[in-house]
């Protein structure tokens, strides 16, 4: 049997021509991130998705890989082409970004609409194995992070270190 892991977050999605709708709720952690942006980026290629919309009004919390991931989608789908927008951000999700110094970096909107769309059917973006998630995935979620925002460096540097060290033998940050 496959080891899977349950986290407090849930995020769904709906896809709407070449446009994908996220709704991110609870606490969206490391693996439900991970899943997330393997699950994203095989529909944005199989789909020629365009541009997503991640509404974060009902999500609670978000750890730093998940930040780390949401830098890594905006990459992606800049790279493919297109764009990601951050929507209608929670206070506390408001608050955790701009203790990481990127509120004004990840590009954000408030769409009161948004609500109406969550009355569609949804899918769930299935959540990976745990063992999927590797710590090279989160020490490049976390360079992202320090990369975008040099200024939290201090904050990271420990992290940062000791998975240098775990998933290089060596330590470069």
């Amino acid at each position: 049997m496959l080891d899977t892991v349950s986290e407090a977050g849930h995020i769904y999605y709906l896809k709407q021509k070449q446009t994908l709708i996220l709704f991110g709720e609870g606490r969206i952690q490391a693996l439900t991130a991970y899943s997330l942006f393997e699950h994203v980026s095989d529909v944005v290629t199989q789909s020629g998705i365009r541009e997503i919309f991640f509404d974060l009004s009902n999500t609670g919390y978000i750890d730093s890989t998940t930040i780390g991931t949401l830098l890594k989608l905006v990459r992606f789908m800049k790279r493919n082409g297109g764009k990601t927008w951050l929507c209608n951000p929670s206070e506390a999700v408001v608050d955790i970004l701009k203790t990481c110094h990127l509120y004004g970096y990840l590009p954000v909107i408030h769409e009161e609409r948004m609500s109406e769309l969550k009355s569609k059917v949804l899918d769930k973006v299935p959540v990976q194995r745990k063992d999927l998630l590797t710590d090279d995935y989160v020490l490049e979620a976390h360079k992202d992070i320090v990369e975008a925002a040099p200024q939290v460096r201090d904050q990271f540097e420990i992290l940062l270190s000791a998975l240098e060290k775990k998933v290089h033998g060596t330590s470069d940050t």
